[in-house]
């Protein structure tokens, strides 16, 4: 059978498929297909945004009942969390600068001037509007 060489710019590093399958039908038109979709790189990315955007849909919608986050719950803990950022150690947390704070991170939801909001960090309960933690990415 002939062979075709795909996506190569030599024939060492080329794919080989067949040019034609049994009925004789040509694959390029699949190929082309192929490479018309959506890369998989842009499908994660897509899933991300849209269960990001899901999860504060969801966390803005139900923040009324909502448990404020212990200290003590381990991701709180993992991720340094602290109610008020301004006892925040800049020597053992370089990354805090001053004047970060949940209110201002990319990560909350809720309206701005409470002073319990939610928070994509910790899905299902709210975060208060002084703290802050090693997650923290200024708002755009």
């Amino acid at each position: 059978p002939r062979y075709i060489y795909l996506n190569a710019a030599s024939p060492r590093s080329a794919t080989l498929m067949p040019a034609a399958n049994e009925g004789g039908a040509q694959f390029l038109p699949e190929i082309e297909q192929m490479k018309s979709s959506m890369s998989r790189r842009e499908a994660l990315k897509n899933i991300a945004l849209a269960a990001g955007a899901l999860a504060v849909v969801k966390s803005a919608a139900a923040a009324p009942g909502m448990p404020h986050v212990s200290l003590s719950d381990p991701m709180a803990a993992g991720v340094s969390y602290t109610e008020n950022a301004a006892k925040v150690s800049a020597a053992k947390f370089p990354q805090y600068k001053p004047g970060s704070t949940c209110a201002n991170c990319a990560q909350i939801g809720g309206k701005d001037g409470e002073a319990w909001r939610p928070c994509n960090v910790f899905a299902g309960k709210l975060v208060s509007a002084n703290g802050w933690c090693t997650v923290y990415a200024k708002k755009a």
